[in-house]
């Protein structure tokens, strides 16, 4: 149970603090989605080896195949942001969707990797 709690404080802290002025919008360029990618991927990395014993193994190949599915999501959500970018409803629901979507995969890939 305890897994949850550090993975939700993982995420939040990597996803979120490698956010700079033109990150968090959408329609984003794709420069800045590959710059906030790497730095995700890094702060997961770092994150799971302090957090989860130190086990480079996991922590390369978690951080890699979120890092690549945070990259992902990412753009997907951007385009769909930039489609209607004056509706307010339209993004905070992007933004909700964008964080289940992230979550769910930390915490598949987290389970996944530790059975490897």
């Amino acid at each position: 149970m305890i897994s949850v709690y550090y993975i939700v404080i993982l995420h939040f802290f990597s996803d979120f603090f490698t956010q700079w002025d033109k990150t968090g919008l959408f329609y984003q360029k794709t420069k800045t989605l590959l710059s906030h990618s790497f730095s995700y991927t890094v702060y997961i990395f770092i994150g799971s080896l302090i957090l989860f014993g130190f086990n480079e193994n996991f922590s390369l190949y978690f951080s890699l195949y979120n890092g690549i599915a945070h990259l992902i999501i990412d753009s997907i959500i951007n385009y769909l942001g930039s489609i209607k970018k004056k509706k307010k409803y339209w993004n905070y629901m992007l933004i909700g969707v964008d964080q289940m979507i992230h979550l769910l995969i930390l915490f598949q890939s987290f389970y996944y990797f530790n059975k490897i």
